[in-house]
């Protein structure tokens, strides 16, 4: 194992987490979730049930990989705290890979068991109930909100009375909008599918309260506030009814590293309609800012059966405080190893279809040649984008040479963020105390400061020698 190139360490991948490495490596490098995330003020479980959690039980038959498999729900402040412990470590930067194995304990299921590491779950699954846990633990915080305020968006649910035009509107929260696949090419058909809608007519026509009959009317879906991270799920696994198995679609699937939604949100539709927003029920501002830029995908590689899951990250704050986008700097988190991603090779690694012989070359060459990531059958890649993270523009440094504002910890800081950043700054000064150049600089002065010390015993012998002499001669 050998530490990464860059500024950053990854996760350590317990068997089968890597969908957890890759969501939480995504996450990490949404700089407002992991500076709000960390600022929270959190603590261990209380003393009674610490040792317990924290130290495991060593005589537990079914401790697996370090991992509890005990069905005794596990305090939610122990699961916020160990994920402030990774986000630390992950800031902190040193070592070869972060373990996640305190998280796997204390991060439980629907059914309070702990994750399972030797078990490989889906990473959309698990992101909408890791949000839905770090949601109901901080619902009696004050900052409660602010997972919402950067993944949160409204869809707008529409049922247009085709008779008289009026319009009927509900609108719910989303973290995700999932997508479908098959039989698509590209984005652009999924979203025009998203918003397209259902007739309600014949036996399944709406009954308009306001008309006070049934009437045939168009039954859609469309973006009604947009979040500022807007997360896409790709759903490139299906279920054959025929066969009743599961499937991966691994058709080729096209996306833009920048895309416009405006015609995707209820007042792009109403304006190519023509129809007039004032008229629809509870009103509100619509969005000032539709275009969007990819900043990170979730690639799965396999089948439906098996497979396993990395990142591409697009970097949105530098670590040195350097200007960021002016490289179009990405980054390739695969479990413990992150290295530098050239962009320019998203068609192929992350578009699926057909293979090529360069693509598939390039590709085996950072695997095992295990049948594993081969897809036997089709002919296409098993290897594809599976999530797509889109942050909005005007959430983004609005000039190539504008840095993010410099994070400086308030006095309600987390002091877990503020221990990891007094251990990472004690560690920067250890490696510059460590490094060999300075060693070597140390060892030169202290020559040098030796060479002149000796000259000056030196000059002072010679000194009192001359005097003895003009002392003898004087005598004479």
């Amino acid at each position: 194992m050998r530490k990464s190139k860059v500024d950053y360490i990854g996760l350590v991948n317990l068997g089968a987490t890597c969908y957890m490495n890759s969501l939480l490596q995504q996450l990490f490098h949404t700089p407002e979730f992991r500076k709000s995330l960390l600022m929270i003020e959190e603590k261990l479980i209380d003393d009674e049930n610490n040792n317990q959690q924290s130290m495991g039980t060593k005589n537990d038959k079914d401790d697996q990989n370090g991992i509890g498999t005990k069905e005794k729900k596990t305090d939610n402040l122990n699961f916020y705290f160990e994920l402030q412990n990774i986000f630390g470590e992950l800031w902190k930067g040193n070592g070869f890979g972060v373990n996640t194995r305190k998280f796997c304990k204390s991060f439980t299921d629907w059914d309070g068991k702990p994750i399972n590491p030797s078990v490989q779950e889906d990473c959309y699954e698990f992101l909408n109930r890791l949000f839905s846990k770090i949601e109901e633990h901080l619902k009696e915080k004050e900052e409660k909100n602010f997972l919402k305020d950067i993944f949160t968006g409204k869809t707008s649910g529409q049922i247009i009375a085709l008779e008289s035009g009026y319009i009927s509107e509900r609108c719910q929260d989303f973290y995700t909008i999932s997508l479908d696949v098959i039989k698509k090419n590209n984005i652009y058909e999924s979203l025009d599918q998203f918003i397209s809608g259902d007739m309600l007519t014949g036996d399944n026509q709406y009954y308009s309260e306001v008309l006070g009959k049934k009437v045939d009317a168009l039954k859609r879906t469309c973006f009604h506030t947009l979040p500022r991270v807007l997360i896409l799920h790709l759903k490139r696994f299906e279920f054959n009814m025929q066969t009743l198995q599961r499937y991966k679609v691994d058709d080729r699937y096209e996306f833009p590293e920048e895309l416009n939604v405006y015609k995707y949100t209820r007042e792009g539709i109403m304006s190519e309609e023509k129809r007039n927003l004032q008229n629809i029920e509870e009103y509100e501002t619509p969005n000032t800012c539709y275009d969007y830029e990819l900043v990170g995908i979730i690639e799965h590689s396999g089948t439906a059966e098996y497979g396993h899951y990395y990142s591409f990250v697009r970097e949105r704050e530098s670590r040195k405080d350097q200007p960021i986008y002016t490289n179009n700097k990405w980054l390739k988190c695969n479990d413990y190893s992150v290295s530098k991603y050239d962009s320019e090779k998203l068609d192929s690694d992350c578009f699926g279809g057909p293979y090529s012989q360069s693509t598939s070359s390039n590709y085996y060459s950072n695997y095992s040649s295990s049948s594993m990531y081969k897809y036997r059958g089709s002919g296409n890649k098993s290897y594809s984008a599976y999530m797509l993270l889109y942050q909005r523009k005007d959430t983004l440094p609005k000039k190539e040479k504008e840095t993010w504002p410099k994070f400086v910890p308030s006095q309600s800081s987390s002091k877990l963020f503020l221990d990891k950043l007094k251990e990472n700054t004690n560690s920067s000064v250890n490696k510059k105390i460590l490094n060999k150049s300075y060693y070597n600089f140390i060892v030169e002065l202290a020559n040098k400061g030796t060479t002149i010390k000796e000259n000056e015993n030196n000059q002072q012998l010679i000194n009192s020698k001359k005097e003895n002499d003009q002392k003898r001669l004087s005598r004479n």
